[in-house]
């Protein structure tokens, strides 16, 4: 897949689950691991990715307070 149009559908996404009242956390959550699924085409390794970029950003003091 194209990675504008998969751009443009993450984005989409992302808008209708904000619109239709879903938490933002979680709808760029569920994004991210979409988009990093079909760029990769591998389950495993997307749930890696999203996961460890999760844990780095809460990882820190800054961060953690925000939460």
């Amino acid at each position: 897949m194209d990675l504008n149009t998969l751009m443009i559908l993450t984005l989409v996404g992302m808008l209708v689950g904000i619109i239709i009242g879903l938490h933002i956390a979680f709808v760029l959550g569920m994004t991210a691991m979409v988009g990093t699924y079909f760029i990769f085409g591998d389950l495993y390794l997307a749930s890696a990715q999203v996961g460890g970029a999760a844990y780095d950003l809460i990882r820190h003091y800054v961060f953690a307070t925000i939460l």
